[in-house]
């Protein structure tokens, strides 16, 4: 892995933060219910939320380990094109490449 010029590293505050509100949108968007009851309204569950179906209970699952990762403080890997359009990183290089937030919060390239 290697690391940005000592210049260009960045202890990233608000960064773990900005990828954590993403994930967390993203896997609500891609598991929220979209079988609504005979009358068009969303079924709620016994707690008043929407229920889940298994498919969208698996895809809930599936994404919480992005979610899991980066409220624990946890390294966390994902594409330059998911930085804000602000970052200073983001036009250092294409945008398919592999960074890494360590636990420690300096951003990190993976080669």
């Amino acid at each position: 892995m290697a690391r940005f010029d000592e210049d260009d590293e960045l202890h990233t505050g608000g960064l773990r933060e900005y990828l954590l509100a993403g994930a967390v949108e993203f896997r609500w968007i891609l598991s929220h219910p979209i079988r609504p009851s005979n009358s068009g309204q969303r079924v709620p569950n016994e707690h008043g939320e929407p229920h889940r179906y298994p498919l969208n209970a698996s895809i809930w699952e599936m994404l919480s380990g992005a979610v899991d990762q980066l409220a624990a403080g946890g390294a966390y890997r994902f594409e330059r094109g998911d930085l804000p359009d602000d970052h200073f990183a983001r036009v250092m290089g294409g945008g398919n490449d592999t960074l890494e937030l360590g636990g420690d919060d300096v951003l990190r390239l993976v080669v």
